[in-house]
């Protein structure tokens, strides 16, 4: 259930259209992690946006490293070209179509094994992932930030031990770092059901994580839901009775427990009254 979910995340994003101009060569084609040279003639803008980061003129893309919509979308159509192949493509991001283009693949380089990837290489590559998406993070591109989150994350999915350096380095206490991680993105893009599942899931990997247990407290708060809210901080107190941010939250969630209460009494003062 937790690989599905890291595979739609990174599915639900970077549909396109593509109508072959011209053909390739039949079955050369590109996978995740290899290397694209195309050529891109006649763009026209559907959306402005800032993150339309495509201009005309021959690119060197890597499949997977997209950091803009429009770039993750262009790792959806490339792997279904063929080497040679000339397009007319649209791509498109959740807000609909953002880019036409005319898109040309010259040539593809393979820089990793499809499929074949050893443990240690799949845990390079997703240590490398997430140093990108902390640095989108910093950078308050958490949409961004939270696609570089899940590809580290389903790098990490199959496997329960990986051997980097000559030491064993257990997968869970990371991969629930990064489900946390990815709930803080979406808590900043004020999507707060989104965080509080994935905080939820970061807490079935490391019950005790405290950011996880704040960021899902934080979510339930979001969201109106103050038993929740209290229980995650109840268990958060248990490991740091004095963390600030938390006593903060708790101070918050309080004065809405006593608003509703308040509320509630008003409005049972009223009923009783008519009669």
């Amino acid at each position: 259930m937790v690989a599905q979910f890291v595979f739609n995340s990174l599915a639900s994003v970077g549909v396109m259209d593509r109508t072959i101009i011209q053909p390739g060569q039949r079955g050369q084609r590109a996978f995740m992690g290899w290397t694209c040279r195309v050529l891109v003639q006649k763009i026209e803008m559907l959306q402005s946006s800032s993150g339309l980061e495509l201009s005309e003129g021959e690119h060197i893309v890597t499949i997977g490293d997209g950091d803009t919509e429009v770039l993750r979308s262009l790792d959806q159509v490339l792997p279904l070209m063929n080497c040679g192949e000339v397009a007319r493509v649209v791509l498109k991001g959740r807000g609909g179509d953002l880019l036409a283009c005319e898109l040309s693949l010259l040539e593809i380089t393979q820089l990793e094994e499809f499929l074949g990837l050893d443990d240690e290489q799949r845990l390079r590559r997703a240590l490398r992932h997430k140093e990108r998406a902390a640095a989108l993070f910093k950078e308050s591109r958490f949409v961004d930030a939270f696609h570089r989150f899940a590809h580290a994350a389903k790098d990490l999915m199959c496997t329960e031990t990986i051997l980097l350096d000559g030491e064993v380095s257990e997968v869970q206490p990371t991969l629930s770092k990064l489900f946390s991680n990815m709930a803080e993105c979406q808590m900043r893009l004020l999507h707060h059901e989104e965080a509080q599942d994935l905080a939820q899931r970061a807490l079935a990997l490391e019950p005790k994580d405290v950011k996880a247990l704040y960021r899902a407290a934080s979510a339930s708060w979001g969201l109106g839901d103050t038993d929740k809210a209290n229980g995650f901080l109840d268990r958060l107190f248990d490991i740091e009775p004095k963390n600030a941010a938390a006593l903060n939250l708790r101070a918050k969630v309080g004065e809405k427990v006593a608003e509703y209460e308040k509320n509630y009494e008003a409005m049972m003062k009223r009923v009783f009254a008519l009669y």
